[in-house]
Formats: structure tokens, C-alpha cells, sequence
């Protein structure tokens, strides 16, 4: 991490018994496909590319099943895709620091996810959904003044259950209120951050 690196050793993917990589704080602007030969790259557990110019979440993450730590803070990002609910092992997710006007209503579909931080982006509200994390004990970080809403896509059919499970979650957010703004005001301003996971490469 902090080598300022403008692309990704090829070698870096034949390390197979690989769990965990950390390319933070580097200058990558994409992280391309790793060989074909190499499968899914089921064997990763904890990835780090935060602080690089990326822009966009690389496509091929999506084949990460066991993955249970991302960490895409600070890398300009403008959007989340969808696909992001492939990701069933993830535990840590952190996409604060970036461009993010809106956030896919599929990150409440992420079951094992413990920490969401969405801190530090454009964000003025949220898809219904994502009271599914919170109804799940799931610890969400955002700015002051972002709304857990209507999720204008979302299936009619789903309303009932979605928005019941969304008010017991957000309601028990509330009463925790100042709780989470404690640790909102601590988690401003702070750039790329450490991952708490085992990283077995560091560049």
C-alpha cells in the first residue's frame, strides 16, 4: 500500500493460497480481470483498494464468494452495481469517502454484512431496503440527514413485509441516535483506513 502503483503485478494472482491483498492508497485507475487459468479467485477473503482513482467497482469482484472484507473508500466512485448482493460471505463493507448520489436497494440483500460505512458521500437518501441491515443488527454509518425512503424501482408486492421490517430496524436506529452520531463525527475527515482483517500481501 502507498507505493503508487499504476497497475497490478500479473504475478500477484498466481499466489493461490492468497486471503488477503491490500493495493490501498496506490494509483490505480482499474484493477483489471485476473488470468482466465485462475478460476474465480474463490480463495480471496479480504480485498483492499482503497484510495486508488478506480471510479468503478471492477466487474470481476463479483466472483469473489468468499469474500468478507471490501474496502472501496475513496476511489471516486459514482455508483454501486447492483451485482453487489453475489457477494453472500460479505461481512465489512466500506464505500465512504466517495461520489455516491444513490446506493442500490440490493445492499440490503447482503445477510452476512456487519459494517456498512456510507460516510462522506452525496447521499440524501436511502432505498427502503436497506432497513433489512438495519433489522439484522447490521452497524450502518452515514452522514446527518440522509432518509431512509421509498425505493422508487422496488416491486409493489414486496411494500407490506419491506416497509415492516424497515421500520423495526430504523426504529431501533433511532433510539441509538446518539450513539451513531458519536462515532459519525469520529469516522469525518479520515482518509483511507487500515483493514482489520488478515492481509498476507501488502503493495
Amino acid at each position: 500500500a502507498g507505493n503508487k502503483l499504476m497497475e497490478v503485478p500479473v504475478w500477484i494472482w498466481r499466489l493461490t493460497s492468497l486471503k488477503g491483498l491490500d493495493l490501498s492508497d496506490n494509483q490505480l485507475r482499474s484493477v483489471p480481470q485476473p488470468p482466465l487459468e485462475l478460476g474465480n479467485l474463490g480463495w480471496l477473503e479480504s480485498l483492499a483498494l482503497a484510495g486508488n482513482d478506480l471510479r468503478t467497482v471492477p466487474v470481476w469482484i463479483r466472483q469473489l464468494t468468499s469474500l468478507r472484507v471490501l474496502w472501496l473508500n475513496n476511489t471516486k466512485l459514482t455508483s454501486v452495481p447492483e451485482w453487489i448482493w453475489k457477494l453472500t460471505s460479505l461481512k465489512q463493507l466500506d464505500l465512504s469517502g466517495n461520489q455516491l448520489t444513490s446506493v442500490p436497494a440490493e445492499l440490503g440483500d447482503l445477510r452476512s454484512l456487519k459494517d456498512l460505512d456510507l460516510m462522506g458521500n452525496m447521499l440524501t437518501s436511502m432505498p427502503t431496503r436497506i432497513g433489512r441491515l438495519l433489522s439484522r443488527d447490521c452497524n450502518v454509518l452515514m452522514d446527518d440527514g440522509v432518509n431512509i425512503g421509498e425505493d422508487p424501482l422496488r416491486d409493489d408486492r414486496l411494500a407490506q413485509d419491506e416497509t415492516e421490517e424497515f421500520e423495526s430496524g430504523w426504529n431501533r436506529m433511532e433510539a441509538e441516535t446518539d450513539h451513531v452520531r458519536t462515532r459519525t463525527r469520529r469516522r469525518q475527515g479520515r482518509g483511507s483506513k487500515r483493514l482489520t482483517g488478515f492481509y498476507d500481501v501488502t503493495i
